[in-house]
Parts: C-alpha cells; sequence; structure tokens
C-alpha cells in the first residue's frame, strides 16, 4: 500500500509504524544493516562509503575489504595487479620505464609524449629509483580513481587493456 501526503484519511501513527515493521522484517533489513554496521567495525575502511557502496554491490563481502594504505578494494586491487603483472616482463616486482612506454605504446589509448610519460612515471615513482613497486602502483591508482565509481573503474582498466 502506498500512502499519499495528500490522503484525506491520514493513517493513524500505530498503524505506520506496524506497515513499516513489517516492511523492515520482510525485506530483512534489520539484518542488512546490522551486517554492514559489524563489517564496518571489524575492517575500519579508509573510505567508508564506497565500502558500503561495494558491500551492498558485490557477491562476494571479500570483495569489498580495502587495503588499509591505499583504500584500494580487494575487487579493484585484483584488476590492478592483473595490469602490473602484465607490465612488469621480467617479473621481478618492478616495472620500469621501458615497460611503460612498451605498455602504453600497446595499450595506451591516446598517444602520449615522452615528456608527459615521463611525468606519468615519475608520479608513480614515489621512490625515485627508476622503477614503480606493486605498492607506487596501487597507490597511483587509489589517488586517480579515489571517486571513480566502479563501472567508471572497470571502463578504465578495460580502455587500459583494449
Amino acid at each position: 500500500m502506498v500512502r499519499h501526503v495528500d490522503a484525506l484519511d491520514p493513517l493513524p501513527d500505530n498503524k505506520i509504524k506496524e506497515e513499516d515493521a513489517a516492511y523492515l522484517e520482510k525485506h530483512g533489513i534489520d539484518k542488512i544493516f546490522e551486517d554492514v554496521l559489524q563489517r564496518l567495525l571489524m575492517t575500519k575502511p579508509k573510505d567508508h562509503m564506497q565500502y558500503i557502496i561495494d558491500l551492498m554491490t558485490f557477491s562476494n563481502p571479500d570483495d569489498a575489504t580495502q587495503d588499509p594504505k591505499t583504500g584500494l578494494s580487494n575487487y579493484r586491487t585484483r584488476k590492478l595487479e592483473k595490469i602490473f603483472e602484465y607490465m612488469d616482463k621480467d617479473v621481478d616486482g618492478k616495472v620500469r620505464y621501458q615497460d611503460v612506454q612498451l605498455f602504453t605504446s600497446r595499450y595506451g589509448g591516446q598517444v602520449l609524449t615522452q615528456d608527459e610519460l615521463k611525468e606519468i612515471f615519475t608520479d608513480f615513482d614515489q621512490s625515485e629509483d627508476n622503477s614503480i613497486t606493486k605498492d607506487e602502483f596501487y597507490l597511483f591508482f587509489s589517488k586517480v580513481s579515489l571517486r571513480q565509481k566502479n563501472a567508471e573503474f572497470d571502463q578504465m582498466v578495460e580502455e587500459m587493456l583494449d
């Protein structure tokens, strides 16, 4: 039953409370909120709103768990790991400038100048050792994708591998 605010016969408060309680019980809303609150307190995510969105979106709650340093969900980290591993040609856990050059020439979408590419590489390479570790890679993308919805993030990753 839909209530209309301009109805001539307003429902008494008790009736409204009963209908609301029945709705909450029927849809298990109390259980959902209890579960979300419990998981929030257990994991203490860096970005609590994104965590709640992910928790409600993903079928596996572990996909919503965030890395405490980057705030990236397990879901996003797995996708970025595939890109990193693809770029890490010698499988030593580091990506060098030449690896980034090769990757962007194949998958970069728009053409970047050498100066632009070097600037991007420098943004990644926080340790200034001329290589990018997984942690630096994840940290960079945690900033880049901070306010992206998952669909936008997925599209960005897809475009990187297209």
